[in-house]
């Protein structure tokens, strides 16, 4: 395991993963996801030809954005919080004596947190496009075109 050299910045990098790494993005992602949808929500007040049920769709529209927003959020803060943890225990627990199985466990633990870390950037996007209303119509659609 490679946690940098012993003292103040191997326990300083633990930290700096829970805090920066953990808890920024999924913060700032949510941030800016809010600002989008304020700015969504402002462009829309223009004047334009009332049509019937323009108003459900935009509220479904929004919410469809939210949703997106909050999963997305939620996706990569749990993902990245797995690694940060791993990373501080990692730092923390160096000082301590460790037998070979106890350094694999711990190897094996940072790897799989790692891969699942990286994993769930992407999965979001896929995960959403899984389970929204579009794609499911393109889909059943082209199957049945096919029949």
């Amino acid at each position: 395991i490679c946690a940098g050299q012993p003292g103040f910045y191997r326990i300083f990098l633990g930290f700096w993963h829970v805090i920066i790494y953990g808890s920024g993005p999924p913060f700032l992602m949510f941030v800016f996801s809010v600002l989008t949808i304020r700015h969504v929500k402002r462009r829309r007040i223009a004047p334009f030809i009332n049509q019937v049920n323009q108003g459900e769709r935009t509220l479904y529209k929004e919410k469809g954005l939210l949703r997106m927003a909050l999963v997305q959020c939620l996706c990569i803060g749990l993902t990245t919080t797995l690694f940060s943890i791993s990373q501080l225990y990692v730092s923390i627990t160096t000082v301590y004596a460790k037998t070979n199985l106890q350094l694999a466990k711990e190897n094996l633990f940072l790897v799989l947190g790692g891969l699942i870390s990286t994993g769930g950037h992407g999965t979001t996007f896929y995960l959403y496009t899984a389970t929204s209303r579009m794609f499911r119509q393109h889909l059943f659609h082209g199957r049945h075109a096919r029949l």
